[in-house]
């Protein structure tokens, strides 16, 4: 479960970034 966990919270951070990038 931590695993997963971590995979998501760097998955949601780089999809954040992407966002913010295009958003700005």
């Amino acid at each position: 479960m931590k695993t997963m966990q971590q995979k998501t919270g760097r998955s949601s951070e780089r999809k954040t970034k992407s966002v913010k990038l295009p958003k700005r």
